[in-house]
């Protein structure tokens, strides 16, 4: 008789039930209820850490045969919605401003500054004509933090 105790997965203070199931009587609705308590508890990274050792240990199970299918094989926990920010495009005016304004930043009076800002035009430069203008999420939203529109 084989148990499976889901306490081990996380500690005691996120999930404060310890629940023995018998693997054989464990079911998908088992393990979506598992998925939520651990979504609402801890972050969504280590929760996917926790199913995925879930999965992995349920497929040891049905290699050793001590069941017959692994019931958690289609539960997943994919990225967040929120994560994924989309980037605006600038005009055509925009970007001829922006190159207007490297122009004038590589030539300036300062000749360290100046050659710094040639560099950074080039790569800007090519980002702006490869399309390769949207950041990160993680940088975007340190930007947005740090110069706040208005």
């Amino acid at each position: 008789m084989a148990l499976l105790r889901l306490r081990p997965f996380v500690s005691t203070t996120t999930i404060k039930t310890a629940t023995y199931v018998k693997l054989c009587d464990l079911t998908q609705a088992m393990i979506l209820d598992f998925k939520a308590k651990l979504l609402k508890n801890i972050s969504r990274a280590l929760a996917r850490k926790v199913i995925t050792s879930l999965k992995d240990l349920l497929n040891e199970a049905v290699t050793q045969q001590k069941v017959a299918v692994n019931v958690a094989s289609k539960v997943s926990i994919g990225k967040d919605k929120k994560d994924t920010l989309r980037a605006t495009v600038p005009s055509l005016e925009h970007i001829r401003l922006i190159l207007a304004e490297l122009d004038k930043l590589s030539t300036q009076p300062n000749r360290q500054q100046a050659k710094a800002w040639r560099r950074y035009r080039a790569l800007i430069a090519v980002a702006i004509h490869t399309g390769m203008r949207a950041w990160p999420n993680k940088q975007c939203r340190r930007w947005e933090r740090r110069y706040p529109e208005g």
